[in-house]
């Protein structure tokens, strides 16, 4: 049985990608450069972004201890548009820290699957 995935050419691009551009910077001025480089690239990805930006009116579903592990799943939908509501999942420590940690939001698709957008994480690699 042939095997179709894209996986390998995901890879290679993104190894190709990766190649091509310039080491990671050390200096201050060529961070902060690089860090609005990213963020360019981000919102290229994204698309284009709403006339106005709504507050986000996020309503908690469900709240999910997992078990056996100190993480707890929310479930979630927010606002992004005047009727539009998305469904997400987030992950968040059981307790809260005394710092600020990275959170993870999962949004639910009905539409394409991972792979049907691989130019996305190209740009981004």
């Amino acid at each position: 049985m042939r095997d179709f995935s894209i996986l390998p050419m995901l890879q290679r691009r993104m190894a190709e990608s990766v190649a091509r551009r310039e080491p990671f910077p050390k200096e201050p001025q060529a961070l902060i450069a690089r860090q609005a480089w990213t963020r360019e690239k981000l919102w290229e990805c994204l698309g284009t972004r709403p006339s106005e930006v709504l507050p986000p009116q996020v309503q908690v579903e469900a709240v999910l201890p997992l078990e056996g592990t100190a993480v707890i799943q929310e479930r979630i939908v927010y606002r992004t548009e005047e009727d539009v509501w998305v469904p997400a999942h987030v992950y968040r420590p059981a307790q809260p820290g005394r710092r600020r940690l990275p959170g993870i939001l999962l949004i639910q698709g009905w539409d394409l699957d991972k792979h049907s957008m691989p130019q996305f994480k190209i740009m981004l690699a």
